[in-house]
């Protein structure tokens, strides 16, 4: 979905003074993309931080010959994973790779197989009940050949643009647009790549699309959603900025990690005050069971 146009023509004035800044442009706008790029690599191969376990999907999924199969087992996990606990993970890999999660399959599939299907994955009420939903719509749209269109993958309920995007490229290398989620939001304006009154995923997509070449988009999720789970781990965010400081030429981004590194700290406090408050909440009540 495209941003208004008042906020396209705010952001394309904007972008027009940066690239016609001696100090910016398109380079710069490419070097502070290749400096994190390069950063976070070096940083998922130290054995003291490593890759982020919800960025491991693409490493861990059995790829079959047939691309329309692969996109089914990366719509399953990308929906799955975004509501499923960092200890379910090694339950929803078995699912995908397992040789009869297949198109063929889901074509014939029930609402009971469906169950037993996500219930080893241990979620519970609302999560579950909305990941059968989504599935299950995609399912009624499920023929032999998987949709290849953004329009057509997003039609169902609960599969969002960044879902979408990220499906077309990795099944198919159709390079569609910039997936954009809170890590892209937040890190792209922690480091100056939008402008502080782009706060939309819509504005944001645009304005990344504007200034970095096409061939970065698909990358920018993974790189700025690792770094940013990577960062919201306090261990490995004290090993990365102590890693920068240390290692050229990433001195210069250490200020921009450590700012970061707060901000998730603060995000996490919040949570955790969140959840306490609502187990008050909650112990005066009678427990309900989840569905599985």
């Amino acid at each position: 979905m495209r941003p208004s146009k008042t906020v396209t023509d705010r952001i394309d004035c904007w972008a027009k003074q940066q690239l016609l800044d001696s100090s910016g442009g398109s380079i710069a706008y490419l070097r502070k993309f290749d400096l994190l790029y390069k950063f976070v690599n070096q940083a998922v191969n130290d054995p003291l931080i490593g890759k982020p376990p919800r960025m491991t999907w693409l490493d861990k999924i059995i790829r079959p010959a047939n691309d329309d199969e692969y996109a089914l087992k990366l719509i399953f996990v990308l929906i799955c994973s975004k509501r499923a606990k960092d200890s379910s993970l090694h339950v929803l890999e078995a699912i995908v790779n397992n040789d009869n999660f297949s198109l063929d399959w889901v074509r014939h599939m029930n609402m009971s197989d469906l169950i037993e299907l996500i219930s080893p994955i241990g979620l519970q009420n609302k999560n579950a009940i909305d990941i059968m939903e989504t599935f299950w719509d995609i399912h009624c749209r499920c023929q032999r050949i998987f949709p290849r269109t953004l329009e057509s993958i997003t039609e169902p309920n609960g599969v969002g643009t960044k879902i979408g995007l990220l499906v077309l490229y990795f099944a198919f290398g159709i390079n569609d647009g910039v997936p954009v989620d809170s890590h892209v939001r937040y890190v792209s304006h922690a480091i100056g790549l939008v402008p502080d009154f782009v706060n939309t995923d819509e504005a944001v997509c645009y304005t990344l699309e504007l200034c970095l070449p096409r061939y970065t988009w698909p990358l920018v999720n993974i790189i700025f959603a690792s770094l940013g789970q990577l960062l919201a781990d306090t261990t490995k965010a004290d090993r990365m900025i102590q890693m920068a400081q240390f290692t050229p030429p990433y001195p210069s981004i250490v200020k921009i990690l450590e700012k970061m590194a707060n901000h998730y700290k603060r995000k996490d406090n919040v949570r955790k005050n969140s959840m306490m408050l609502t187990e008050d909440d909650s112990s005066d009540n009678d427990s309900v069971d989840g569905i599985f």
